[in-house]
Formats: C-alpha cells, sequence, structure tokens
C-alpha cells in the first residue's frame, strides 16, 4: 500500500471523494479552531463571566468596566441551566425540574435546557458548565460545515465551491 493512501481497518484505499470529504473536514475543524481558538484553551470560556460583578454580593468588588455588558443571555440563562444540568447528571438524576427559580419550573420544557440533545449530555458527563460552552459551539461549527459540504456534493458542486460555500454558510 503506498504511503500517501489511507487506509481503513480492513486495509482498503479510501476514495479520493472520501479522501477529499475528510480533508474538507479538517479545514472545517482548523477554521472553527481559529475562530475559538482561546475559549478552547484552559482557563478560558465563551461565557462573559465579567458580568459576575454586577450582581451582589460580588457588585461592590472593583472589577474595571464590563468588556460587553449587552451579553448577558449566556450568563445569565445558558450558564445556570448547563451547571444544572452537569450537577444532576452527575448525581445520577434527570433535572426535569428548576428548584432555583421562584418556587420552581419545569426545566424539561425549557427551549434552551435541551435537555434530551444527545451533545449536551455527552458535554454535561465530560466536561465543566463552563467548559461545554466552547467545545459545543466548536462540534456545531465543524459537523455543520461537514454536513453542508456533503449536502453540495451530493447536488453535484465542485468540491472546492462545496467547501468554500460549507465554510460561508457557517
Amino acid at each position: 500500500m503506498p504511503h500517501s493512501s489511507l487506509a481503513r481497518a480492513g486495509g482498503q484505499r479510501v476514495s479520493g471523494p472520501a479522501r477529499r470529504a475528510l480533508a474538507a473536514m479538517g479545514v472545517f475543524a482548523l477554521l472553527a479552531t481559529l475562530l475559538l481558538n482561546k475559549s478552547l484553551l484552559p482557563g478560558h470560556t465563551l461565557l462573559p463571566l465579567d458580568l459576575v460583578h454586577t450582581i451582589a454580593p460580588w457588585d461592590e468588588s472593583p472589577a474595571g468596566r464590563l468588556a460587553n455588558p449587552l451579553l448577558s443571555d449566556p450568563f445569565y440563562s445558558f450558564y445556570p441551566r448547563r451547571q444544572l444540568l452537569t450537577e444532576a447528571l452527575r448525581m445520577g438524576q434527570l433535572p426535569l425540574w428548576n428548584p432555583f427559580i421562584m418556587t420552581g419550573t419545569p426545566e424539561v420544557a425549557t427551549p434552551n435546557f435541551q435537555l434530551f440533545y444527545p451533545p449536551n449530555l455527552i458535554a454535561a458527563l465530560f466536561l465543566p458548565a463552563e467548559r461545554a460552552l466552547p467545545w459545543l459551539a466548536w462540534g456545531h461549527l465543524v459537523l455543520t460545515g461537514s454536513l453542508m459540504y456533503l449536502f453540495l456534493r451530493r447536488q453535484r458542486l465542485h468540491e472546492l465551491v462545496a467547501c468554500w460555500a460549507a465554510d460561508s454558510g457557517c
């Protein structure tokens, strides 16, 4: 078998179109990594954590100017729900009810919670809540680009056009 060919488990060569599709997926992974580069590193996240200085008891601490006070949804809505999901799943429970909002609310009915979405379940089991958001974003960018590329190739577009269009659409 030539050195430059990719091999499957059975020792068969990967065909030219499959090799180009894998290369396109690699391009999408590289582009997603470049876009989210700092947030994927340990100690970083996509959350605007400087907003913690706007709520008591941390509002008295010297925090400086907020980087972007309009970016509050991830901090006030997504992160607490992700934390609830992570903690409950690690204790072996399904968090169908959120006791921390008013006198309790049904989380299973909340569209932002997405309890039964497989990537959320996997991320909650293996990543801390603040680390899950950038890796979920990375996975969604790679998956979206890859599936769009495969769709456009199925529509008989040239590989480079499909790759460019999939990259532009993500």
